[in-house]
């Protein structure tokens, strides 16, 4: 069982040893289009105010669309609707 835990340590160290130097190395040597989604860069407040509300709008559009079905479910088990169509020929229902 110590044999065990001591493997399991040294290939710990070693993982870590291995990482330490990627880490270090930072996003200096990055492609632009990659400096933005390696998650090493803080937005903006304006940006992170902008991301937020357009976020909340998406949120709250499938919220409106799913009360909206409810609504209209429970409004045609409630009331018939009628539908005409009026043309200068006439009305044919």
């Amino acid at each position: 069982m110590k044999n065990l835990w001591t493997q399991f340590a040294c290939g710990l160290f070693l993982a870590g040893s291995a990482m330490g130097p990627a880490l270090a190395q930072g996003t200096a040597d990055l492609p632009e289009y990659l400096k933005g989604i390696s998650g090493t860069t803080a937005p903006t407040p304006a940006a992170l105010a902008a991301k937020n509300v357009l976020q909340l709008n998406t949120t709250m559009f499938e919220l409106y669309g799913d009360a909206g079905q409810v609504f209209r479910k429970n409004i045609l088990a409630e009331h018939p609707i009628i539908l005409g169509m009026f043309s200068g020929a006439g009305c044919r229902m």
